[in-house]
């Protein structure tokens, strides 16, 4: 039988180890959004608001008339809109995942055209790159939203 004093310490240790581990993590669940109206890498922190690229469990929304590429690196994100929710009809988002390069959703859904609106536009383009998302969620062209996914080359693994 362990005495009072042994089991606060094996509590007390615990929490300790948790207060330590926790602030060096980001949080998780910010929303990026990409603040670039033409065509650049999805690599670049200055590409996004907030500035860095999304990690794992943030929400991502590409609209703009911007094209997000990814190529020649494994980029992370949660919850993803591709679309023209802030930019107004005929202000599309596009996400090309090009050679060398992985989208992993993390579980997430990808939204290609949101459909909030009946005028958004979005296009999802795989270039010889993938898209994986070993969860539940779904790659979705919502009724509303116009969105296209084009496939020439690559692997989308759901």
């Amino acid at each position: 039988m362990r005495s009072m004093g042994t089991m606060v310490t094996a509590i007390l240790g615990g929490l300790l180890v948790a207060v330590v581990i926790l602030p060096a993590s980001r949080a998780w669940g910010d929303t990026h959004n990409w603040n670039v109206s033409g065509t650049d890498d999805w690599f670049i922190g200055a590409n996004w608001n907030p500035a860095g690229p999304p990690i794992a469990g943030d929400e991502v929304r590409i609209n703009l008339d911007g094209t997000a590429q990814i190529a020649g690196g494994t980029a992370n994100a949660g919850f993803t809109i591709i679309d023209s929710w802030e930019g107004g009809a005929g202000l599309g988002g596009n996400l090309e995942v090009n050679a060398g390069g992985i989208l992993d959703m993390n579980g997430a859904g990808l939204y290609v055209g949101a459909g909030y609106r009946e005028l958004t536009e979005g296009t999802l383009t795989i270039n010889g790159g993938t898209i994986t998302n070993l969860g539940t969620r779904y790659i979705e062209i919502p009724r509303q939203g116009r969105g296209v996914m084009t496939i020439n080359s690559g692997s989308v693994y759901y």
